[in-house]
C-alpha cells in the first residue's frame, strides 16, 4: 500500500497546505479528482452517490463543506474510495491546520 502522501487523499492534503486555504479544499479536490479518475460525469456520479448534481458540484467547488455520513458512504461506494480517506479530508477541510 502506498504511503499517505502517495494516495489521492494525501496529494489533496499536500496541495491544500502548499496553496493555502484560499484555494480549493482538500475534500473538494479529492472528490473531483476521484470522479474524473473514475471517468464519471457530474450527473453520473451524483446519481450513483444519491445526491443532486448541483450538490456534488458545490462539494467539488468547496462550497458544500459538511457532507452527511450518508453522502460520504455514497461517495465511497460510487467512486471506489476508502471512507476513512473521505472523512479525513472532509475534517481537514473544515478545520485546517495553520
Amino acid at each position: 500500500m502506498p504511503d499517505a502522501m502517495g494516495t489521492l487523499a494525501g496529494r489533496a492534503l499536500a496541495a491544500f497546505h502548499e496553496l493555502g486555504a484560499a484555494h480549493m479544499t482538500p475534500f473538494a479536490q479529492f472528490i473531483k479528482e476521484a470522479r474524473e479518475d473514475a471517468g464519471m460525469s457530474l450527473a453520473e456520479a451524483a446519481e450513483a452517490i444519491g445526491c443532486t448534481k448541483s450538490y456534488l458540484w458545490d462539494m467539488e467547488q468547496g462550497r458544500a463543506t459538511n457532507p452527511t455520513i450518508t453522502i460520504l458512504v455514497g461517495l465511497a461506494k460510487a467512486l471506489d474510495l476508502y471512507l476513512d480517506d473521505l472523512a479525513m479530508t472532509a475534517a481537514v477541510s473544515l478545520h485546517p491546520r495553520t
